[in-house]
């Protein structure tokens, strides 16, 4: 929702929001259609293209504008932990499937590589388990029940992992100090990311619309819709999670390349040593989040020195010098009215 509704017409919007609600349109008022349930006025048939077509682009935009003001909650549904219920159901899932069987067995074998690393055998099964590890999955403590969620809270974490710096507070700020040519990569795949979420929540909508129209008009038809909705949702999920580890991808790449570019923006001489950096970014998140002053006052070692102002006629004063100005050993004159300097007496001293 970054865009605001000022960027109806944005290619990734059209991309991420008006083909989900155009599916999602297209696909009630057909099933109202079928069940003869469907209003003369949306009777979309293009007898009469311009009437038509006005009224499935204005129902169209409109759906749109939902998806947008819903796309916080289905985010928030995926990864696990919105509604309350829905989270503790994830919870009790987690408990009984996901941590207690795959997230332990993935430790043990990030145990045994790092075992198999330090003795410079790291076997290739190994080694995929602890990429995946790192890059699929946040810190013990942050897990989600879900894997889409966990894909977005690895990349998240891996700011907090890596440099110690606050994602969620230093991203505004990290983002004004990004070229555009980067924006716009991560506005794409952020987009790819928002359209196949959109599709999984359209995919689940016309089935729930499919089972309602059922039960309260007893019309059984089109057997296939409710099928084929299911498994459209499963693949979409899948290219959510794939398209959301894309994502993370270049999320931590922002960090990697643009987090110096933000120091000296802030003022900060970038440290050359990692745990200084580290240091560095600890210290502003804690002045920051909770307004420390004396934290921020501490930054002060970290502070760049301020660039001392031209001074006016310098420029003027150094042109006016001589290019290279005469030695007394080339000319041979003037050797007795000038005193030697200090190295000199001391090399007579030492003859």
């Amino acid at each position: 929702m970054a865009g605001g509704l000022g960027k109806l017409l944005d290619r990734n919007f059209v991309l991420s929001y008006i083909l989900p609600a155009l599916l999602l349109v297209v696909g009630s008022l057909g099933l109202l259609r079928s069940r003869r349930l469907l209003p003369d006025t949306f009777a979309i048939d293009f007898k009469e293209p311009i009437k038509d077509g006005t009224v499935l682009a204005v129902l169209t935009i409109v759906t749109a504008v939902g998806l947008m003001t819903l796309n916080l909650a289905v985010y928030q549904f995926l990864e696990g932990y919105r509604p309350r219920w829905v989270a503790r159901f994830y919870d009790w899932l987690g408990r009984t499937r996901f941590i207690g069987r795959l997230v332990p067995s993935l430790h043990r074998f990030w145990r045994a590589s790092k075992q198999l690393e330090a003795q410079q055998a790291e076997t290739p099964a190994a080694a995929a388990l602890t990429q995946l590890l790192a890059t699929s999955f946040p810190r013990a403590e942050q897990l989600l029940p879900t894997r889409f969620g966990n894909e977005l809270r690895a990349s998240e974490d891996y700011a907090v992992r890596m440099y110690e710096f606050p994602p969620v507070v230093g991203w505004a700020r990290l983002a004004g100090v990004l070229p555009k040519e980067f924006v716009a990569i991560i506005e794409t795949e952020r987009a790819l990311m928002d359209l196949w979420v959109n599709l999984w929540f359209v995919s689940v909508v016309l089935v729930a619309e499919y089972v309602l129209l059922l039960f309260s008009t007893g019309i059984q038809t089109h057997i296939w819709f409710p099928i084929a909705g299911a498994l459209f949702a499963l693949l979409a999920y899948r290219r959510a999670r794939l398209a959301a580890a894309t994502w993370g991808t270049w999320l931590r790449a922002t960090y990697d390349l643009f987090l110096p570019d933000l120091a000296k923006k802030l003022g900060f001489q970038y440290p050359v040593r990692f745990e200084d950096q580290r240091l560095l970014w600890n210290t502003w998140w804690r002045a920051i989040s909770k307004l420390d002053l004396p934290a921020m006052q501490s930054l002060d070692r970290f502070r760049a020195p301020p660039e001392l102002p031209a001074t006016p006629g310098a420029a003027g004063a150094v042109a006016s010098l001589p290019r290279e100005a005469p030695t007394v050993a080339a000319t041979g004159e003037g050797a007795d009215d000038e005193e030697p300097d200090g190295d000199a007496e001391d090399m007579t001293d030492a003859d």
